[in-house]
């Protein structure tokens, strides 16, 4: 048995939807890296350490409340991997611009 609707898109028409919001999240991800790049600099300027797990639950619980239309693991689920994406990107940036002595090479 089918379920009838008045209206309803069309397979291709969903596909090239969503294909349409994947490159809009995929943009945003990759500007929330470079900004992580930038906050890998800031930290290691100023001597801060690359993980803050008071600032990762504050972000967590917020995006919960930010979007309670949403399961809520998902939306967890989502934001801790936004968060551990941004701390590899953090420790790459320092493994690549920090040398053996511990000084500071920023890139220009």
């Amino acid at each position: 048995m089918f379920l009838r609707f008045e209206y309803m898109m069309t397979r291709d028409r969903i596909r090239e939807e969503l294909d349409g919001v994947d490159k809009i999240i995929f943009k945003a991800f990759e500007q929330r890296l470079a900004l992580s790049r930038e906050m890998a600099k800031w930290k290691l300027a100023s001597g801060n350490e690359t993980c803050d797990p008071a600032r990762e639950s504050e972000m967590i619980e917020a995006r919960v409340a930010e979007f309670y239309g949403i399961d809520p693991d998902e939306v967890k689920g989502l934001q801790r991997y936004l968060i551990e994406a941004g701390k590899r990107t953090q420790e790459d940036f320092r493994r690549r611009y920090h040398d053996w002595t511990g000084s500071v090479l920023l890139p220009q």
